[in-house]
């Protein structure tokens, strides 16, 4: 069945449509049914459990924290999943083997890598930001099975390779321990600001 978003909107006006942030990565770009959700970080062992139930007439949606430095969908969980008949999944986080999974009887939509790319700006070193640029184009060029013909595997996969690899080594605990602690001295900073002004205030009015 094919599902187009304005007819269904145009039909159902309560309905509720997600940001444009998804690319379709499956064999199938249109697929629809009963949501089952999945929440994981970095792990996953649920989405394997998930997979290998019945999903006829299900469409898993998995909420991976939109984390850059797994991919919790590969080409054999993608397969696994078309064998138990689910429809699609929607997976909020990376997934890999994109050249196989495009051949599965299966939608798959993960996250759109120029959006990530584009929200980390230059926080990420030129270089990858060069090969970041290489697989968002791949992306892009996914959607169209004409242009999808054209991708080089081996530079996408080089590209991809080199991104996770800098992501791997991002410490995410030690990058939130310092946004706890710039939080922190900032509200100290400003505590102090409002003592002094109290004090002051107290000194004009000749209480101290």
């Amino acid at each position: 069945m094919e599902y187009i978003t304005p007819d269904l909107c145009d039909e159902y006006p309560e309905v509720q449509v997600l940001e444009p942030i998804f690319n379709n990565f499956g064999g199938r770009s249109s697929f629809g049914g009963e949501v089952v959700t999945v929440k994981c970080f970095e792990d996953n062992s649920i989405v394997k459990e998930q997979v290998a139930t019945p999903g006829k007439g299900k469409v898993m949606v998995v909420d991976g924290g939109g984390s850059m430095r797994a991919a919790l969908l590969g080409d054999m969980l993608a397969e696994k999943a078309a064998e138990t008949g689910w429809e699609g999944l929607r997976i909020y986080v990376c997934i890999r083997d994109v050249d196989v999974i495009r051949q599965t009887k299966l939608g798959v939509q993960g996250r759109d890598v120029s959006h990530a790319l584009a929200r980390a700006g230059r926080r990420l070193p030129a270089r990858v930001r060069r090969e970041g640029k290489v697989f968002a184009q791949a992306a892009f060029m996914a959607r169209n099975p004409k242009m999808a013909r054209r991708l080089e595997g081996a530079t996408v996969q080089s590209a991809y390779d080199r991104v996770m690899e800098h992501l791997a080594g991002i410490d995410v605990a030690e990058r939130r321990k310092d946004r706890w602690l710039g939080l922190a001295a900032s509200v100290a900073f400003n505590l102090i600001c409002v003592a002094v002004a109290f004090i002051t205030f107290l000194w004009w009015r000749g209480y101290v």
